[in-house]
C-alpha cells in the first residue's frame, strides 16, 4: 500500500495538472517497487523538474499531521481537507497511517509520551580529583 506522503504528492500533482493519472499510477507503482519516495522517482526519471517537485513538497508539508499516539507524520489528502474545512475536522476524518491513532490539528502541541523520570544528580568531580573537606565517604 502506498504511503500517505506519496498519495498526497500524487493528489497535488493531479490538482495542478502536472502529470496524467495513468502516468502517476505507473510512477507510483515503480517508486514502490524500488522502495523510494514518489517525488524522488519522478525527478530521477525526468518526469518532473526538481524545482517543481520542491514546490509540491512545500504544499504537501502543509498537509502533514502528527499522531497523538506514536508522534509519526501522516499526510492528509487535499480532498479530505477541502471536504472538512472546520478546524480539526480533517484530522478527525483521518487516522494515523502508522498506528491508527488520532491526528493533531496543525499548531497543536504533540502529546507527550510517558514523562521521563528525573535523572539522578551528577557529580562534577572526576575520578581522582581532590574532594572537598568533610566526612570521608562510607
Amino acid at each position: 500500500m502506498s504511503s500517505s506522503s506519496d498519495l498526497s504528492f500524487r493528489a497535488l500533482l493531479l490538482e495542478r495538472g502536472l502529470l496524467s493519472p495513468s502516468a502517476l499510477d505507473a510512477a507510483l507503482a515503480a517508486a514502490e517497487a524500488r522502495g523510494r519516495p514518489l517525488e524522488r522517482h519522478l525527478v530521477e526519471a525526468h518526469a518532473l523538474e526538481r524545482d517543481v517537485a520542491r514546490e509540491v513538497e512545500v504544499a504537501r508539508s502543509k498537509l502533514a499531521r502528527g499522531c497523538v499516539a506514536c508522534r509519526k507524520l501522516t499526510y492528509l489528502q487535499p480532498d479530505v481537507v477541502k471536504a472538512n474545512p472546520a478546524p480539526g475536522a480533517a484530522e478527525a476524518a483521518a487516522k494515523c497511517e502508522h498506528c491508527g491513532g488520532a491526528l493533531a490539528a496543525p499548531g497543536a502541541p504533540p502529546a507527550s509520551r510517558t514523562p521521563r523520570p528525573a535523572s539522578p544528580p551528577t557529580s562534577d568531580a572526576s575520578p581522582g580529583a581532590p574532594r572537598a573537606a568533610g566526612p570521608p565517604p562510607s
